[in-house]
């Protein structure tokens, strides 16, 4: 199942999802501690999570939330074990295409 929406209230049953990702969208959210925890909700005991927000920058009226390394590790651990974190990819909105 696929669904497109804003994950601070998700629709689901709790321990219901094998898998979430959340791509690029925690950044956007003014308080993503709301979302990762209702994402924790979902999740089956066995579940994973996949997440890819962009690190640094300034906040935007968009973007109001900013990310270091530290600061999405330590949000992240208050509910998963972060398995692989990686931050040498360029920013979303840097991307190009070939």
């Amino acid at each position: 199942m696929y669904l497109s929406l804003g994950a601070e209230n998700l629709p689901l049953l709790d321990d219901f999802a094998d898998l979430v990702i959340c791509r690029n969208a925690l950044d956007h959210m003014p308080d993503p501690a709301v979302a990762v925890k209702e994402i924790w909700r979902v999740l089956n005991q066995d579940g994973a999570l996949f997440i890819s927000v962009d690190i640094g920058g300034e906040p935007t009226p968009d973007e109001p939330t900013v990310f270091s390394v530290e600061s999405l590790q330590a949000l992240l651990q208050e509910h998963f074990d972060v398995v692989s974190l990686a931050d040498h990819h360029p920013p979303a909105q840097r991307r190009t295409t070939p």
